[in-house]
């Protein structure tokens, strides 16, 4: 569901929160926005002469991981074996930051920590002999020889090798000895064979917070709440927040605004500080890159969940009716239970989704990312197979059915994502405008039976236009979008416009379908309803309304 708001949120100041920031010449001096005390930083341990080391600068701003920073310690001190811990998570996530926090850190525990940037797996043998350099062997030498030399010299090593995109990578730099240690931080979540894993997940609310009120000053933190919800909590977002907050004194309700209403343009905003060249906006590129040589289907998946909501979207919702889909290779993948478990498994394993028991999740700022590389033209033939999918798998009963309520819990997420972001111009047939404004009509309905009815009347508002626009005012579906509008103007207490929509509808019934036709009936009793709810209203207090009214 989308995501609410906390008010009141303060800054962490548990141990969530130790890691105020450091760089290499001592602390950084940081103040809390409403907070008396500062917890004392963890020390980052300055190498010792004599230490191989090529670690890159400790994070400035970085804030809390203080339980992920334990289970990364405990599974590389683990006594008596040669431990491997693979870190991974989504794009953004803050892998990349943690090792760096972890290394400074325990920098007293390794006599040689060497730093390899992996997602180029042609250019790890350089880095390697580099470190060879640095141990005194000749130049060129590779991982076995250097390997060789710790083991001789007992040294106590620690190889980082981060944003590993291919999983073969890391088999070849085990440790041999007990004496190593090897942290690898990857998007991919199948290098648990390689050693103990380790899931990076978005910041819980108040750490994100604190970061956003610690790089603002002065920010208000239901204002930061909102900017961090936004933004789905993902760390690198927040410091882009920051850096554009920053740099163009943009006042964060401002910015927040900007968010909602302009988040594709937002993505390329922003500046951070330890990544230049990086934004949430070309963050995957290179993933999305290499599944568009190899793979469509994928692709095509990838499309069709971006246009839904950040909400887990039920695999079944494809697969039950895979001949609805427009992409042939998708079509064909979602038909076969084999090919279909390799398709979901390659979003999830480039860390662009997350699948759970309940289906496949994409994070809000993923998506709005992958929305900005889709044309018109494929959003448009996306949001139409999407909604044929959906009209299949919603059911249209809905007063007196709560057995129907499940499935609409689970889609309605994904219906309202999909209705509200593309507008009626899309829908280029007939028989896609007959959907729209079905399923607009049944939304709104469910709604005003769940008491949301305000939220209701402008989906009711869309099914009755676009219903008159296709059928004419007198078919019997624009007859029944009318009824249900004037129903939700009823639950709301707007009862003008409610029996003016009933007499309407009611004039239109006894002269399209007779007297004695059920839905005649209905305008009767619903417009009675109404008039008694008006005359009461005059005089009770002004919160009793009467809402005895019956939808289609």
């Amino acid at each position: 569901m989308p995501w609410r708001r906390r008010r009141g949120d303060p800054p962490s100041i548990g141990p969530a929160a130790a890691s105020i920031g450091r760089d290499n010449n001592g602390p950084i001096v940081t103040q809390y926005i409403g907070v008396q005390h500062v917890p004392p930083l963890p020390p980052a341990v300055t190498p010792t002469p004599g230490k191989v080391w090529n670690v890159p600068p400790r994070v400035a701003y970085f804030t809390g991981r203080a339980d992920l920073l334990t289970r990364l310690d405990e599974t590389l001190t683990d006594t008596g074996t040669a431990a491997v811990c693979a870190v991974h998570g989504l794009g953004g996530i803050g892998k990349t930051a943690l090792a760096v926090e972890y290394a400074h850190r325990h920098a007293d525990a390794y006599d040689v920590v060497w730093w390899v940037p992996a997602e180029d797996p042609d250019a790890i043998p350089d880095h390697l002999a580099a470190l060879g350099l640095a141990l005194g062997l000749p130049d060129g030498s590779g991982w076995p020889a250097v390997l060789a030399a710790l083991h001789r010299d007992r040294r106590r090593w620690l190889l980082i090798l981060d944003n590993v995109e291919h999983p073969d990578v890391a088999g070849s730099y085990r440790p041999t000895d007990t004496l190593g240690r090897l942290l690898i931080t990857s998007r991919r979540t199948d290098l648990a064979g390689y050693g103990t894993p380790l899931e990076v997940t978005e910041l819980p609310r108040g750490e994100a917070v604190e970061l956003l009120t610690r790089r603002i000053p002065g920010i208000d933190p239901d204002t930061a709440s909102t900017i961090a919800g936004l933004l789905g909590d993902l760390p690198l977002a927040v410091e882009q927040a920051a850096g554009y907050l920053d740099q163009t004194g943009t006042p964060p309700a401002d910015y927040a605004d900007l968010l909602t209403t302009r988040l594709a343009d937002m993505l390329t905003r922003g500046h951070v500080a330890d990544r230049p060249v990086v934004t949430i906006a070309n963050l995957w590129d290179l993933s999305l890159t290499r599944l568009r040589t190899t793979d469509p289907a994928a692709v095509a998946l990838l499309a069709l969940c971006a246009l839904c909501a950040p909400e887990p979207i039920p695999l079944t919702l494809l697969t039950d009716h895979p001949h609805l889909l427009d992409v042939a290779a998708l079509r064909e993948a979602a038909g076969d239970p084999l090919a279909w478990n390799d398709t979901v498994g390659l979003l999830v394993g480039y860390g662009l989704a997350r699948r759970g028991p309940t289906g496949i999740t994409l994070h809000r700022l993923t998506a709005a990312a992958i929305r900005t590389t889709m044309t018109p033209t494929t959003t448009a033939t996306t949001a139409t197979a999407l909604l044929h999918l959906l009209r299949a798998a919603i059911p249209g009963d809905l007063d007196g059915h709560p057995e129907h309520w499940p499935p609409w819990r689970v889609l309605l997420p994904h219906l309202r994502a999909v209705l509200d972001n593309q507008p009626d111009t899309t829908w280029n047939t007939k028989k896609i405008r007959r959907e729209v404004s079905w399923l607009c009509d049944r939304t709104g309905v469910h709604l005003v039976l769940h008491g949301r009815p305000d939220t209701a009347l402008p989906y009711l508002h869309r099914a009755l236009t676009l219903t008159t626009h296709n059928l004419g005012p007198d078919h019997p579906d624009t007859l029944n979008s009318r009824n249900n509008l004037a129903t939700a103007h009823q639950v709301v207490g707007r009862l003008d416009q409610a029996i003016s929509l009933h007499e309407q509808t009611l004039t239109d019934r006894l002269r399209v379908l007779g007297p004695d036709h059920p839905d005649t009936l209905t305008s009767r009793h619903n417009l009675a309803a109404a008039r008694a709810a008006r005359d009461h209203n005059q005089a009770a207090p002004p919160d009793d309304t009467g809402t005895d009214t019956q939808p289609a």
